[in-house]
């Protein structure tokens, strides 16, 4: 297997592509109030046929993966080529986002954000271990990841940081090749794995980062040769009988961990071999991490950026404060 470029930012063209048609068929009302586009009827199959036939180009078709129903609006997460992404239906009117008013609170704009508090007593080492396991095109991996750099940057050898991946892929064969080829990075390059992750994180182009820090690809491509042995990536994908609930290939290298610590989704933070909540600003991971530690290090004191980073590939921009999760 040879080491594979990403082409395209999916979730970011799918979005971009959802909103500039819809917003294409809509307008505002005199009172200047946003209108939905019209659909037949308030149901997720004639939604899905409304967005393939109108907003989706030639070529690529949205599914239903799931729909809850809250007042008078559906929520209905879709995925269209192996991305997820979520639209609101509300009587005739299809919506692009939405948030629920009873649920709203007002975000603080300084001080130290609160980490979600854990439910049990994080366990204490001299040398936190820190596992972080996502997928690697996941947006909400790719969000938290962007947002555990700056924290890695600063307590370096303080803690055993790694990126591991869930024992399951949603975004296709891909997502696959380049979990992959990161384990190898970490096994073969590791003093050079964080800056080949910040260079991933711009735009997923693999060969890109590759030829920019000058990895040597025919070592890698051995690796992960032996890693696909070994784990049968490859053949599971091909076997698409084998696939989680009939949809989503294995990645079955960290399998073990992922059983072990009860993850379920991307991201999920592991300190201590505690799985644990958190947010996902620098700020936030940065309290959160520092809860391992024994003897709390001064680094624990700097002052990191509070925002968390917007989902999806490029540092542009920040997002929700979001639980929101791939799996």
């Amino acid at each position: 297997m040879k080491i594979k470029m990403s082409k395209l930012n999916v979730f970011q063209t799918l979005t971009a592509v959802l909103a500039v048609a819809l917003i294409a068929s809509i307008g505002f009302i005199a009172t200047g109030g946003f209108t939905g586009a019209l659909i037949s009827r308030d149901s997720p199959e004639n939604t899905v046929d409304f967005i393939n036939k109108n907003l989706l180009p030639e070529g690529l078709n949205a599914n239903v993966v799931e729909t809850v129903k809250d007042g008078g609006v559906t929520a209905i997460l879709l995925e269209i080529q192996g991305e997820q992404v979520e639209v609101y239906t509300a009587g005739d009117y299809l919506f692009l986002s939405g948030m629920k008013m009873s649920e709203f609170e007002m975000p603080e704009l300084a001080g130290a954000p609160e980490v979600e508090q854990q439910a049990v007593e994080v366990a204490k080492a001299e040398t936190p271990k820190v596992e972080l396991f996502v997928m690697s095109h996941c947006p909400y991996g790719t969000q938290i990841e962007k947002g555990i750099i700056p924290v890695v940057e600063l307590l370096k050898d303080k803690i055993d940081f790694e990126i591991k991946f869930c024992d399951y892929a949603m975004h296709g064969e891909l997502e696959l090749d380049e979990q992959m080829l990161q384990v190898c990075i970490q096994k073969e390059y590791k003093e050079s794995y964080l800056d080949y992750l910040k260079c991933f994180l711009v735009d997923g182009k693999t060969d890109r980062c590759l030829d920019e820090l000058k990895l040597d690809t025919a070592v890698l491509n051995t690796c992960i040769e032996e890693l696909d042995s070994e784990f049968k990536v490859k053949e599971l994908f091909a076997d698409k009988s084998t696939w989680l609930s009939g949809r989503f290939p294995q990645f079955n290298v960290h399998q073990d961990l992922t059983i072990e610590y009860g993850v379920r989704g991307s991201p999920s933070l592991v300190l201590n071999e505690q799985l644990v909540n958190t947010g996902r600003s620098p700020a936030e991971l940065l309290q959160t991490i520092c809860m391992g530690f024994e003897k709390t290090p001064e680094e624990c004191l700097t002052s990191l950026d509070n925002l968390s980073p917007a989902p999806g590939f490029g540092y542009e921009g920040y997002g929700d404060a979001t639980t929101a999760t791939c799996g």
